[in-house]
């Protein structure tokens, strides 16, 4: 880049070529150093961060299980001395003491959250800290603490984070985790705190930055040295011979190697030269080495790709799965974070009139995560085929987990078995996201239930059942907090909202263009972001028993889809409604569609068709979610005047009352429902 002249290399005296190149190396140095320290202090401090603050707050999720926030009031009055409340308090502080937090208390705010009443103060043995007495009353500690016990218990947010990174005084830097805790009527009645040290931040910031200063004055201080010893009088000339060998060894075949012994009778430029010399040297054994390196790594990369093949075939991943059982409709997905991922899904049936539903999310990533959940995904297989409800099947698969648990991992698990004939589903939810529920012509909503602690966090647990009930065109949908915690380079989550948004759009589609629709939003959300988290996801819809001579489909708002509408109305009527009849239709048909692909909506839109053929009767009914518009107020058109002399429109309406026996319209829930129907016993 640079071109200098011959006389820039004669430079008067060594000194000044000491000092511009010993100030040049010092300066790079320093500033290289100073960069580095920066950046590693920022990141260092923002992964740790968000690693204590999951942590935290997962043990929170587990906490809140484990309290029943309906007793809140019942535990002050009795002072604790309630069994209930006895065996409450035991089981938060072995939660406190197995997941190493240092502090789990459970707070009630008074005097404008100036102060409040501690109702559980477990404090973890290593902590050094004493634990408060049920009922005491203490001073809320700073504005930041007030505002967020106020935001909560007047149900504003559903979660707060305090971060105490840098103390000056002697206190150890900590996180607190803040959840409400709500009644069966889903009223805030306390606040749980989850606090956890972060010493291990400290340590490994001050290591660092001690590490990074210390090599930086070494390196220094070395090159100094170098510059004084090896940089004389009269070095201008060696000096051009090395630069040429260091070009020809960066320009030309590394393996190449020229000595660059006695280029000069000066000592210390030939000390100059034979350590460029073992520099060469050095260079091409580090290439060899660097071979064997990339070969070793390849065979590591090979080996994962072989495990991530086996975990993915692992899965259920043949779509459709039961392509002869017409009363359901299921897909799903998993797009591991890592080569491997702790997510996983199954699906399987458990008899003829019963299917297995199971999304899962074991705590940590890679090798270990995957094993934890290969073991998990055949437990859950094997007991849901001797017990008899999910409940009874995580008990089960618990105390299996926590009998050997030496690694202290745990699992969130959705457990739900669907009865196919009616629509009963029994499930069970440990500690997972709660699903999301399409109910028929209506909007995906979350389905708040009551949860069970994590699989293997704790032993002797029982977990409980829920019963839901699906009818046809429900559809239920499952995920991983990869969805909605998927993060862009913002660090803003993409959130239960936007993911419930996301559903809405696709709502009316198929599971499998519902699962790619959802991952599309994230992706564009997340954009280039690294992906911290699994994101797996499973859609099912029940249909039910398909009744003979009547069907229901949905239909893009778009005039090319026609022949598409017709060919599945003549799928239904074909061979039942003669020549004549079916031409009509045809006709009535294609008004009726065209119209709503041109005038219900602004922009796209769908249309459901619902085609019943009941003996000697035919009613086809046309849903739309367009503008409201009623066809029959239209004034009929004088059909005893010219083209030229009759008013624009109504002339197909028209047509269509004449064809059909009865036309009806309504406006119900947001729609336009249009019913055209034609008795078929006269014809």
């Amino acid at each position: 880049m640079f071109r200098f002249k011959k006389s820039m290399f004669k430079i008067k005296g060594t000194r000044q070529l000491e000092k511009v190149i010993s100030g040049a190396v010092i300066f790079l140095l320093i500033m290289f150093s100073i960069i580095i320290e920066i950046i590693g202090y920022n990141r260092f401090t923002r992964t740790y961060t968000k690693e204590y603050n999951d942590s935290a707050y997962k043990t929170g999720l587990t906490a809140e299980a484990i309290i029943n926030a309906d007793n809140i009031d019942l535990y002050l009055e009795s002072e604790g001395s309630s069994d209930e409340y006895k065996l409450t308090n035991s089981r938060l502080n072995i939660l406190t003491n197995k997941m190493d937090v240092s502090v789990v208390y459970v707070i009630k705010p008074i005097n404008k959250y100036k102060q409040f009443i501690s109702i559980f103060n477990c404090v973890n043995d290593n902590s050094g800290y004493k634990p408060w007495g049920i009922g005491t009353i203490h001073k809320t500690s700073s504005k930041e603490y007030e505002k967020y016990y106020r935001q909560i218990m007047e149900n504003k947010i559903d979660r707060a984070t305090v971060i105490r990174k840098n103390r000056y005084d002697d206190s150890i830097p900590h996180i607190t985790s803040l959840i409400p805790i709500k009644n069966s009527n889903g009223d805030v009645v306390s606040i749980l705190c989850v606090q956890r040290f972060m010493t291990d931040l400290k340590h490994a910031r001050h290591e660092y930055v001690y590490t990074v200063t210390l090599l930086t004055f070494v390196l220094i201080l070395l090159s100094f040295l170098i510059v004084r010893v090896f940089i004389r009088n009269q070095i201008v000339k060696p000096v051009i011979m090395i630069n040429e060998e260091a070009k020809r060894f960066a320009n030309e075949d590394v393996k190449t190697h020229n000595s660059l012994k006695k280029i000069s009778k000066i000592s210390e430029m030939e000390s100059i030269a034979l350590s460029i010399d073992k520099m060469e040297k050095d260079m091409i054994k580090y290439i060899d080495n660097l071979t064997d390196v990339t070969k070793e790594k390849e065979r590591i990369g090979t080996e994962l790709r072989l495990a991530s093949s086996i975990q993915e075939k692992s899965l259920p991943n043949i779509f459709p799965p039961y392509p002869d059982r017409r009363e359901f409709d299921l897909f799903a997905s998993m797009k591991p974070a890592k080569e491997v991922g702790g997510d996983f899904y199954d699906f399987y049936l458990i008899d003829d009139d019963h299917i297995c539903l199971v999304m899962a999310d074991v705590s940590g990533k890679g090798i270990p995560a995957a094993l934890f959940m290969m073991v998990t995904k055949i437990l859950i297989n094997v007991y849901s085929y001797s017990l008899k409800n999910p409940g009874e099947i995580l008990t089960a698969v618990n105390e299996r987990i926590c009998s050997n648990n030496k690694a202290n991992m745990f699992i969130t698990v959705w457990l739900g078995i669907l009865e196919i004939s009616t629509g009963k589903l029994v499930a069970s939810n440990a500690g997972h996201e709660d699903p999301a529920i399409c109910k028929k012509n209506g909007n995906f909503e979350i389905d708040k239930k009551k949860h069970g602690i994590p699989v293997g966090a704790m032993e002797d647990y029982e977990y409980k059942n829920y019963n839901l009930k699906l009818d046809y065109g429900d559809k239920l949908f499952l995920y991983t907090d990869g969805v909605p915690e998927a993060t862009n380079n913002n660090d803003e989550m993409f959130g239960l909202d936007k993911m419930i948004d996301s559903l809405n759009k696709v709502k009316n589609c198929s599971c499998k263009d519902i699962l790619v629709g959802v991952k599309c939003d994230v992706d564009k959300f997340v954009d280039d972001a690294i992906q911290f988290d699994d994101l797996t996801m499973l859609c099912f819809e029940y249909i039910g028993k398909v009744k003979k001579n009547k069907s229901k489909k949905t239909f893009n708002a778009d005039v090319k889809e026609l022949d598409n509408v017709l060919s599945f109305v003549h799928g239904i009527i074909d061979g039942k409604v003669n020549n004549k009849i079916s031409m009509k239709l045809d006709v009535v048909i294609e008004e009726i569609f065209v119209n709503i692909c041109n005038y219900a909506y602004e922009e796209s839109g769908f249309a459901d068709i619902e085609v019943l053929l009941n003996k000697n009767k035919l009613s086809i009914t046309f849903i739309d979610e367009g503008i409201p518009f009623n066809p029959l107020e239209k004034d009929e058109p004088d059909i005893s005047l010219s083209s030229e002399d009759r008013k624009v429109g109504g002339l197909g309406i028209f047509m269509v009352k004449k064809i059909m026996d009865n036309v009806e319209y309504k406006y119900e829930n947001n729609k336009n429902i249009l019913i055209i129907e034609k008795d078929l016993g006269g014809e």
